[in-house]
């Protein structure tokens, strides 16, 4: 579900997001229950595995589709019929109210509830690594709200386009924490064409820094073309907001 530019309604005032919310509470005041199939265990080995299972599928996905290349709706359509196998829920296009950013923000690509109530969102996207810094500090402040138990960045690209990036803070297999405005001084140049893009979506505060770690690789071969997917986990990191205006930072709050 998305909202018009300028819109101003809590998506969780929607009658379909309140009964939501109402069974994420139920589940939440209930015992745990584990997770079927594909995965056991925790929601970070479920992301994974439906990553693999996703990987696997996408052959069948572009054959269905008669493509001549993949689009990012290919990756989380099927990430999306993965979870599905599960106990868990999928939303696609879910949309919170997140603290530092206008009501007009976009939904989240997907958001799985786990069995013991637990909820996880996911950002992908096939190419335009250099979108990264916009998803990351988006899942960074879902991950701040109270319901959100952990987000992931889904990203497939190929080989090259990884390498342009490597020895930087995005997707790296070590766990690297940032500073949020030393992270838009890293990619100015990544977070102004964000910007441009969104013109009517700009934050005025973003989590204090962020801590992002690969997870996850599977490499996939797609129409005679080499792509690696890659899984990382944001958290935010605690400290003061970082205030910005027009998109660029101020100072931190006091």
């Amino acid at each position: 579900m998305a909202l018009d530019d300028g819109a101003d309604i809590d998506p969780a005032t929607l009658p379909e997001n309140l009964k939501l919310l109402q069974q994420l509470d139920s589940l939440s005041n209930a015992a745990p229950a584990p997770l079927a199939a594909p995965a056991q265990g925790d929601m970070r080995e479920l992301v994974i595995e439906a990553t693999r299972e996703a990987a696997a599928a996408l052959h069948e996905v572009l054959h269905t589709r008669k493509a001549d290349h993949p689009l990012e709706e290919d990756l989380r359509t099927a990430l999306a019929v993965a979870f599905a196998r599960t106990d868990a829920a999928v939303l696609t296009e879910a949309k919170l109210r997140l603290d530092g950013w206008p009501a007009n923000l976009g939904g989240f690509d997907l958001a799985v509830a786990g069995t013991d109530g637990s909820l996880v969102l996911l950002e992908t996207k096939w190419g335009n690594v250099w979108q990264g810094v916009w998803d990351i500090l988006k899942l960074a402040s879902g991950h701040q709200h109270h319901r959100v138990s952990a987000t992931y960045a889904v990203y497939s690209a190929a080989p090259r386009e990884w390498a342009k990036y490597e020895e930087r803070e995005l997707f790296v297999p070590d766990r690297r924490a940032s500073v949020t405005d030393y992270l838009l001084e890293e990619y100015e140049t990544e977070w102004g064409w964000n910007l441009k893009g969104s013109p009517t979506v700009v934050p005025t505060a973003l989590p204090f820094g962020v801590t992002i770690r690969r997870v996850h690789a599977e490499s996939v071969s797609l129409l005679g073309k080499d792509y690696e997917i890659r899984v990382a986990s944001v958290a935010a990191t605690d400290g003061p907001l970082l205030r910005l205006t027009r998109g660029i930072p101020l100072a931190t709050e006091k």
